[in-house]
């Protein structure tokens, strides 16, 4: 008897483990719509050209490591058939944290899906001023490394930007995928926190979200605490969210800290722009929003 159940336990037991998100449970993550990549989607495009920027040195001064993703990038294969990652340009001012010269770094380290580290070297950059934060509109940056068979790439689209598209961003955000269940939990905990510490009294319904915000005092004490670095400490999982991209605008797209850079994917899985902002909203009709991105796609 033991064999024979034995026998169907292996039988039974999936080939890969699946996290629970909207994909797998979609009445339970009514609010959260984005989805964890999993192993073997990994292994496809556009899933296979994206990279995580790791390696700052301030990551590496707060942290000890160097393979916590900071931003998100994608190899793109340009008219010369070399690889080159695209970024956001707020991604690369690792020397601007420490100097506040405003410059983008010469070089950047990616990691691959399957873990391999490269360098990049930069190319060219967009108008957007990293110390001042202006001119947006320019945040990307491009970056090439050598030719190298283990990098997949994917191509520019070359769908017109006045159509609506199905899209999807995939990026190494840093917020957990939550279940409707887990945001009211969060609310309800932020309200005993600031009840308990600050004898402040709010009352946070379903249809409202709570933004993440760093002027506001009392939310970044919470985040710090244990419970809510649990919740924005999941950037080591790449996550991807299916929405619309319409004359560069993301309609319902979800993202979060570490998504910045990038890629907003058309249904071929070629890439129409680079995310580069978003709403720091939990729970309500904005949850995790995308707000902003650089388009790549030819205007008419």
């Amino acid at each position: 008897m033991k064999k024979i159940f034995l026998f169907f336990l292996c039988v039974l037991l999936p080939v890969e483990l699946v996290a629970m998100d909207h994909c797998t449970n979609p009445n339970k993550y009514t609010v959260d719509k984005r989805c964890y990549v999993t192993e073997s989607q990994g292994t496809k495009k556009p899933f296979n050209a994206v990279v995580a920027l790791v390696y700052p040195v301030v990551t590496r001064l707060l942290h000890g490591q160097d393979d916590i993703p900071y931003c998100t990038g994608t190899m793109v294969k340009l008219d010369d058939g070399k690889p080159y990652l695209f970024t956001a340009k707020h991604c690369t001012d690792v020397a601007s944290v420490l100097f506040n010269d405003g410059k983008s770094n010469n070089t950047l380290r990616i990691r691959l899906l399957d873990g391999t580290k490269k360098t990049v070297t930069h190319v060219r950059d967009g108008e957007y001023n990293i110390k001042q934060d202006t001119n947006r509109a320019g945040d990307y940056a491009i970056y090439a490394l050598d030719a190298d068979d283990n990098i997949k790439t994917v191509d520019v689209s070359k769908r017109k930007a006045s159509q609506n598209h199905k899209a999807s961003i995939i990026g190494y955000g840093m917020l957990k995928i939550m279940s409707d269940a887990e945001i009211r939990n969060f609310k309800t905990k932020y309200k005993k926190f600031l009840k308990d510490n600050y004898r402040i009294n709010v009352n946070y319904t379903d249809a409202d979200g709570i933004e993440i915000s760093a002027a506001n005092k009392y939310i970044q004490q919470f985040i710090n605490t244990d419970y809510g670095r649990s919740i924005l400490s999941d950037g080591t999982k790449l996550k991807m969210s299916e929405c619309r991209y319409v004359e560069g605008l993301e309609d319902g797209c979800q993202v979060w800290s570490g998504n910045s850079g990038g890629g907003i994917f058309d249904a071929d899985g070629n890439i129409m722009g680079i995310h580069t902002r978003g709403s720091g909203v939990v729970g309500g009709p904005n949850h995790a929003s995308g707000t902003r991105n650089v388009p790549l796609l030819k205007w008419e």
